[in-house]
């Protein structure tokens, strides 16, 4: 299995990027807001993707976006190219700013999601941050969810933040789940001034 490759971006389309690394070229389909050139020398981290009929890599620009696509194509109902249009629509802490308050009118402004895959991914989105949140966290995480909860933050607010958050310092971590939940708390409050 495939994790990462590393090499020189040597031809890109609509669908499909070809990465050369060390003289051997690998196509993917590439997953991400964040735009790629050609003759970059870039790290695409894989995700494979095997049924009866095809295999073909997936790649992504971070672990947080290839985990994400991970748990998203794990609902029934959402396939591949539901959860390539979301990557390459809006970038990742959006996204996921969009499935934590459930802004479906966002979601079905995307090319290819209708209001069906929107209500499935919105209603579905909780069970896996939940599910996905006691799956075993790496020790500085671990110090992470700790200092979070001490600090009076609930799990549910910034479990996805943590699950996602590229391994790095505990300090690095806490410092980058801190600045995103003031993001989101000083959206939250702008939207409520807006009501009144």
């Amino acid at each position: 299995m495939i994790y990462s490759l590393r090499g020189k971006i040597v031809e890109k389309n609509q669908h499909n990027t070809v990465i050369d690394v060390h003289d051997v070229c690998y196509e993917f389909l590439y997953c991400s807001f964040i735009p790629l050139s050609l003759e970059e020398e870039k790290l695409v981290f894989i995700h494979e993707e095997n049924n009866e009929n095809e295999h073909y890599l997936v790649g992504f620009s971070s672990t947080k976006e290839k985990q994400l696509f991970i748990l998203l194509i794990s609902i029934k109902g959402i396939g591949i190219k539901t959860a390539l249009a979301l990557f390459t629509s809006y970038p990742l802490d959006e996204l996921i700013s969009i499935l934590e308050n459930q802004e479906i009118s966002k979601l079905v402004s995307i090319q290819g999601i209708g209001r069906t895959s929107a209500a499935i991914l919105v209603g579905s989105y909780p069970f896996l941050i939940s599910r996905h949140s006691k799956e075993k966290l790496s020790n500085n995480k671990e110090e992470v969810k700790k200092a979070l909860v001490s600090l009076g933050y609930k799990e549910n607010e910034f479990m996805m933040y943590l699950t996602t958050a590229d391994e790095d310092s505990s300090e690095n971590i806490l410092k980058s789940i801190l600045e995103k939940l003031a993001k989101k708390n000083r959206r939250g409050l702008d939207g409520k001034n807006r009501e009144y």
